[in-house]
């Protein structure tokens, strides 16, 4: 669903503002490397935990609660947004027909072949 939000603000112009106002695509850049940054020192400073230590006591949680986690995890995912906003709109073909076509079949594309390949992992 996060892809679904990215690729219709990518149509909607997300792009075009981007290049407007180099000045918002410098603030998701750094909004996105603090973000990283925040994450490695969680697990870097003295008493961070591993991200390959075993779990211990997890709860069960409802899938509604799963969604939304994923769902909130993949909209502040800085590189999502970036690569809807700055790679697919380098593909349109002004001759191919409507920007908002070209942009869905892109975007549905990219979003398949994500899934099909998280899907593969697993049964590996």
């Amino acid at each position: 669903m996060g892809f679904v939000c990215y690729l219709l603000a990518a149509a909607a112009g997300l792009s075009a503002l981007f290049a407007a106002v180099p000045v918002a695509f410098m603030a998701v850049r750094l909004a996105g490397a603090a973000c990283l940054a925040y994450l490695a020192w969680g697990k870097l400073k003295p008493g961070g935990r591993s991200p390959f230590a075993p779990a211990q006591d997890l709860t069960p949680v409802s899938d509604a609660r799963l969604f939304s986690m994923g769902l909130l995890t993949n909209l502040l995912n800085p590189k999502i947004a970036l690569m809807y906003a700055a790679l697919l709109p380098q593909f349109l073909d002004p001759q191919a027909g409507s920007a908002w076509g070209q942009l869905l079949q892109l975007g549905c594309s990219s979003s398949v072949g994500c899934r099909s390949s998280w899907g593969s992992r697993r049964t590996l």
